[in-house]
């Protein structure tokens, strides 16, 4: 009896996981693969040029900037930041959205800055985001918490479309 106890409990465990982990992947399919991609390249710590670089990039492309940048990281102390230095002006509001993911992907940044050249001439267009900034704007605790999990980070892309 103990036997059958024990194969049951062991077959109701085994069914239970599996459903859990079916509805994970039904989630998991309705999120685009660019999505995906980006959540996948998120970075503990800023500093890594080449990781950097990579969510940087595939946050351009999913937004569709095409504007020539550089990229500039401060890591010698806190706040960490990073700058990205572009030759003509991007789309503030895609900009805004792309620095909300930054900031919740990288776990160090602390803000996101870009800069641009304004009217061909030597002045320069500076914007700064820092990460309390967009949990004000958006109304949240920690955007930070959106790099969690993947349905999570889906959800705050969703909210910088809404917003």
């Amino acid at each position: 009896m103990r036997k059958i106890s024990k194969v049951l409990v062991f077959v109701s465990i085994a069914f239970i996981l599996t459903g859990c982990s079916k509805e994970k992947e039904k989630n998991d399919t309705n999120i685009p693969e660019t999505i995906k991609e980006i959540y996948e390249a998120k970075n503990p710590h800023i500093g890594d040029n080449s990781a950097d670089s990579k969510l940087v990039e595939l946050l351009m492309n999913y937004y569709k900037i095409n504007d020539k940048y550089t990229i500039e990281l401060i890591t010698d102390k806190r706040p960490y930041i990073l700058i990205l230095h572009f030759d003509s002006e991007p789309d503030k509001i895609k900009m805004l959205d792309i620095s909300s993911c930054l900031l919740a992907l990288v776990d160090n940044c602390n803000e996101v800055r870009w800069d641009y050249e304004k009217n061909k001439e030597l002045n320069t267009e500076y914007v700064k985001v820092k990460e309390s900034d967009v949990n004000k704007n958006l109304d949240m605790k920690s955007v930070k918490e959106y790099s969690q999990s993947l349905e999570k980070f889906n959800l705050l892309l969703e909210k910088l479309e809404d917003n």
